[in-house]
């Protein structure tokens, strides 16, 4: 069951994990108000396909699997682990979730609503833009992977078709 802790959070971790650099003691400030901390056990819904976007999460312990609903089943699509942004693509594009996100391990997320995303965008353009950045990094390494993938599905039809 979703567990919101009344925990400071981690702040070498975000740096690390988030914004890869050292952040100001403003900055420190401003994210040690914006983030909660919450916990989902295994098995726990984080994110439903087709949810109206709440926020974006920050990995901080576990792995989550995604999956998208097919006609007759869903499909694992994913997994992500620790460090990984969550719920970046509902956020920016305004759209649903495109995956329902289900923790694998016992997990700890940094959620951070919406409105405070949306706010940061606006007047924390540091703090936006390393944001931002991440969101790239980590669609990046998934286009890189689909990209493998498609190449190794394409190249298993062609040994065995012809």
């Amino acid at each position: 069951m979703l567990e919101i802790v009344e925990q400071a959070i981690d702040t070498e971790w975000v740096e690390e994990m988030i914004f890869q650099r050292r952040l100001d003691y403003g900055e420190k400030s401003v994210l040690e108000r914006s983030l909660d901390v919450r916990r989902y056990a295994v098995g726990e819904m984080i994110i439903g396909q087709g949810d109206v976007p709440q926020g974006l999460f920050f990995l901080k312990k576990g792995i989550v699997n995604m999956y998208v609903q097919s006609q007759s089943d869903s499909v694992c699509v994913g997994q992500l682990e620790e460090g990984a942004q969550i719920g970046d693509m509902a956020i920016f594009d305004g759209a649903r979730a495109s995956a329902t996100v289900v923790a694998k391990q016992d997990c700890e997320l940094y959620f951070m609503p919406r409105h405070t995303v949306i706010h940061l965008l606006t007047f924390k353009r540091d703090l936006a833009r390393d944001i931002m950045m991440k969101t790239i990094r980590q669609l990046s390494g998934a286009i890189r992977h689909m990209n493998n993938f498609n190449s190794q599905a394409h190249q298993f039809i062609q040994e065995h078709v012809a």
